[in-house]
């Protein structure tokens, strides 16, 4: 129910980011909203896939590939809110963790 109420959040943060007269508030505002989304969808994909099983119809590794590329993005958001809060260090360690998480997931 969390996840939906965050979804449902998501146009409102769209809009902000638009029409907001800073764009280094309404960027970080959006990055944020989104690394915290698919947080949420990425916790849930591995609840339901490999604690629950309640995925029949895909393979443990397909499985593992979407969770990597959620954690991707996740990892590519956290660096760009970390980039505008002014934590260049922390936001080039998310980009080289977010590198492998990729590859893992193409592979």
């Amino acid at each position: 129910m969390c996840l939906l109420s965050l979804v449902a959040l998501v146009p409102m943060v769209v809009r902000f980011a638009l029409t907001n007269p800073s764009r280094h508030e309404a960027f970080l505002v959006y990055s944020l909203a989104f690394a915290v989304l698919y947080v949420g969808m990425a916790v849930l994909w591995a609840y339901v896939a490999f604690v629950a099983k309640l995925v029949h119809d895909v393979s443990t590794v397909e499985a593992r590939k979407f969770l990597f590329e959620l954690c991707f993005v996740v990892a590519v958001f956290a660096a760009a809110v970390l980039w505008q809060s002014g934590s260049m260090v922390a936001a080039i360690a998310c980009v080289v963790l977010a590198l492998p998480l990729r590859w893992i997931a193409w592979r």
